[in-house]
């Protein structure tokens, strides 16, 4: 970006980089399982945002024990561990979702956390922490025709919170990763570019 400043006759050309406000990024992953590649697409994300020098939180489901949603006025909603995960969602400013896909949707714990952080619960959660965030996806599954499977439940998300979805996305089959679970370069440029976009879009809205 250039600006150009005129003294007494003299043109100066000035080059600058814009300023963007320091941001706060959240990477989820929500397989339970041990052997996830979703797991490491979500690992992967959190070493290319902290190598691009951003502020990272990092949740893996397989350390938590969320209950069922059962209802705005549930017992779920009460939960420790929920209220955790809902505080820490509200902090973000970009957060990043990878789950494995299965059936051809996205796993159901994925939307069972959604359903657990989006909306109020008496004076426990404060609800709507979704509301206006910038929101990419990572997604893992068996064969390669589950490409736009994530798509409800991130339309869902326009909808219900109004976030803003991040157009670049990093999906991967079984073939993208090796017998010791390294993945591909196209996979690994794949989590690259959707770390990047969600940080410009992120920091450009934070202006």
């Amino acid at each position: 970006m250039k600006r150009i400043l005129t003294l007494t006759g003299l043109t100066l050309i000035l080059s600058f980089s814009p300023v963007f406000a320091a941001s706060h990024f959240l990477v989820i992953s929500c397989s339970l399982s041990k052997t996830s590649h979703s797991a490491l697409l979500a690992e992967q994300a959190v070493k290319d945002l902290k190598a691009q020098g951003q502020d990272v939180d990092y949740i893996d489901l397989r350390n938590y024990k969320l209950p069922h949603a059962d209802g705005h006025e549930g017992s779920a909603y009460d939960n420790r561990q929920v209220k955790e995960i809902h505080d820490r969602i509200e902090k973000a400013d970009g957060i990043l979702i990878a789950s494995p896909i299965y059936l051809n949707s996205v796993a159901s714990v994925t939307k069972n956390l959604v359903e657990l952080t989006a909306h109020p619960h008496k004076g426990v959660l404060r609800g709507r922490v979704w509301q206006g965030k910038v929101v990419g996806f990572l997604g893992a599954s068996g064969g390669t025709s589950s490409t736009y499977s994530f798509f409800p439940l991130l339309t869902s998300l326009i909808v219900d919170s109004k976030v803003v979805v991040v157009p670049t996305f990093a999906m991967a089959s079984s073939k993208d990763f090796n017998d010791k679970n390294q993945m591909s370069e196209e996979t690994l440029k794949r989590v690259d570019d959707t770390t990047k976009e969600l940080v410009r879009i992120t920091s450009a809205l934070k202006r």
